[in-house]
């Protein structure tokens, strides 16, 4: 059996520790074909000296300025394209894979020529009890969900594969592109996902494939980022891909508004609303 190249892309924004331990687990991977790539957005903390001085082969691109999720990682993309890439595993530097991940991914894609997108299975890090994503949608909040739910050990075709791992085909981004630079952070997967089955590619769900993942790291600590860019890239979603955006997306954002108030969380309001207007302007350089 041939072993495809793999090229796994890692963004870092000024979370060197986290991505030390995500390349760390790669190390240990049962799946040998695949290289490393970090994409540095722009970080300030010296991440790339740390990541350089404890891995001297490490391919490092250096952006100068944070480019955002997409972007950032369209870096990543192009180079790994660039390089004669089979595949390419789009993973969050705040994770830590099982040994058997990729292993497990390419074999299901290799298995199905209508595969586009390999979406695994995500604990909350430290955890096999509890499921941050199993294929169908990303939960904010983990759910205690309890080992051997045969929802969630199903191998299947979702809708939908969240960015915070993602094994995509070399074929996909060249036939459905890659990431709407556009959306500086959240709702990118979303808007991929779509496009990928508007090319006629499956997106499947492989419960094999495991990994652990610690949620929000790039915005953690700092909840007005998180909802501006929540509000601002549902903005553009709704714009780019719902014909009748302007009815159902008023809906949407006051709904998000009385929930986070009657949660007591009336901090979201206002970096919520900022994010709101940019979207609708179309703003370009995001508030951060």
């Amino acid at each position: 059996m041939e072993f495809p190249l793999v090229y796994v892309v890692i963004l870092n924004w000024n979370r060197k520790d986290d991505t030390i331990e995500c390349i760390d687990s790669l190390k240990g991977m049962s799946y040998s074909n695949f290289r490393t790539v970090v994409v540095d957005n722009g970080s300030s903390d010296g991440s790339v000296e740390a990541l350089k001085a404890r891995f001297p082969a490490l391919e490092v691109l250096v952006n100068s300025e944070n480019l955002g999720y997409a972007a950032g990682n369209n870096v990543g993309i192009r180079f790994a394209l660039q390089q004669r890439a089979d595949y390419v595993l789009l993973l969050n530097n705040d994770t830590v894979v099982h040994r058997h991940l990729l292993g497990e991914l390419v074999r299901v894609g290799e298995a199905d020529p209508q595969a586009g997108v390999l979406t695994p299975k995500i604990y909350s890090h430290g955890s096999r009890d509890r499921i941050w994503s199993a294929g169908p949608k990303r939960r904010i909040v983990s759910i205690a969900l309890g080992k051997g739910n045969s929802i969630y050990e199903k191998q299947r075709e979702v809708k939908y594969a969240t960015g915070c791992a993602l094994l995509v085909k070399r074929e996909v981004f060249e036939n459905v592109g890659m990431f709407d630079p556009a959306y500086f952070l959240y709702q990118e997967d979303n808007d991929f996902s779509k496009r990928v089955r508007e090319g006629g590619y499956k997106i499947i769900y492989v419960p094999s494939a495991e990994m652990w993942h610690k949620v929000s790291g790039s915005t953690q600590g700092d909840s007005r980022t998180k909802w501006y860019h929540q509000a601002r890239s549902t903005v553009h979603f709704y714009r780019k891909n719902v014909g009748v955006w302007y009815l159902t997306l008023p809906i949407f954002l006051l709904w998000v508004i009385i929930r986070e108030i009657l949660l007591g969380n009336r901090g979201a309001i206002k970096p919520y609303a900022l994010g709101i207007l940019d979207g609708l302007r179309g703003e370009r350089v995001p508030r951060t």
